[in-house]
């Protein structure tokens, strides 16, 4: 994982995105969601961000799908809306 980076290729993207990511992940931590979320309004891509609190880490939406369900049932209905 280390050398994979799609930041070249972020102009391909043209759907909206939501991205989830937990403040206790240590493989991708919350912190880069600011970043990340930058580069892809940058690259002129429609996202939303979701930072999880929760003691799971990595597994937080595996073991707490409560806690990002109703965003993501909220952002699937905007692209259905849209749609």
């Amino acid at each position: 994982m280390a050398g994979f980076n799609v930041a070249g290729d972020l102009h391909r993207v043209h759907a909206r995105l939501l991205h989830i990511l937990a403040d206790t992940d240590e493989w991708f931590p919350a912190s880069i969601g600011r970043a990340v979320m930058e580069k892809l309004s940058q690259a002129g891509i429609d996202a939303e961000f979701l930072e999880l609190q929760s003691r799971h880490g990595h597994y937080a939406t595996t073991m707490e799908p409560e806690k990002w369900v109703p965003t993501a049932k909220a952002f699937l209905r905007g692209l259905a809306a849209a749609g």
